[in-house]
């Protein structure tokens, strides 16, 4: 997996600055990408499953084959990644601080908050939307590519048991719980992430059952 390319996929209300802290930690050739909508030329993705096509497009236009791509999605970003393994196969896929179903709350909707300046009210507006009808909780066990999920055990916004549960539905995937990390991990905990990350695709992170075996592995990175 390791001559695999990284594509980073944004969750709501941001752009592909969100990475900034991440990706000069990630391995040479990484690629962020902004969903539609960012830029205020064309209109943003109603449904994660458009996002998804919308990231294949990309890929294709950077002359990546998405067989050779692990997408990495934080957020309403990992809804679109688990939209991109289920319809096309992928090197694998990075799920952080995500869900199989996302369901935002009445006040957040109402507020629209972003994280980035130059993404405009609508598109975040729709973002938001797209990721509140987000609901793959009955699909994501048909994931065959290599999977990692990453979440922090202080996420209130998609708590771990989100994370637990994607552990135990998609096959041989992998589970890390970041000790002290929450939603932001990947800006505040940046280095422990590309550490999950960099330990996953090389294959060198331990893999052990937690209790009746039905959930995927937990690797505890320690503050």
């Amino acid at each position: 997996m390791t001559s695999s390319r990284l594509v980073l996929v944004h969750g709501a209300g941001c752009d592909r600055r969100v990475w900034d802290s991440l990706s000069p930690l990630l391995p040479e050739g990484t690629v962020a990408l902004d969903l539609p909508g960012r830029l205020g030329a064309e209109p943003a993705c109603a449904t994660a499953a458009e996002a998804a096509k919308a990231v294949f497009a990309e890929i294709g236009a950077r002359g990546l084959a998405t067989r050779d791509a692990v997408i990495v999605g934080h957020s309403y970003g990992g809804a679109v990644a688990i939209e991109c393994a289920l319809a096309e196969a992928i090197a694998g896929l990075v799920l952080i601080s995500t869900g199989a179903r996302l369901r935002v709350h009445p006040d957040v909707l109402a507020e629209l908050p972003s994280q980035s300046a130059s993404v405009p009210r609508e598109t975040t507006r729709v973002d938001w939307h797209a990721a509140d009808a987000f609901d793959r909780m009955h699909d994501v066990a048909r994931i065959t590519s290599p999977t990692l999920v990453i979440a922090g055990d202080r996420d209130v916004l998609t708590p771990p048991k989100y994370a637990r549960y994607l552990a135990a539905k998609i096959p041989g995937s992998r589970l890390v719980l970041l000790e002290g990390a929450g939603h932001t991990c990947i800006t505040d905990d940046a280095a422990r992430v590309a550490a999950a990350i960099t330990a996953w695709r090389s294959g060198q992170g331990n893999s052990t059952r937690e209790g009746n075996g039905t959930f995927g592995a937990a690797v505890p990175f320690p503050t």
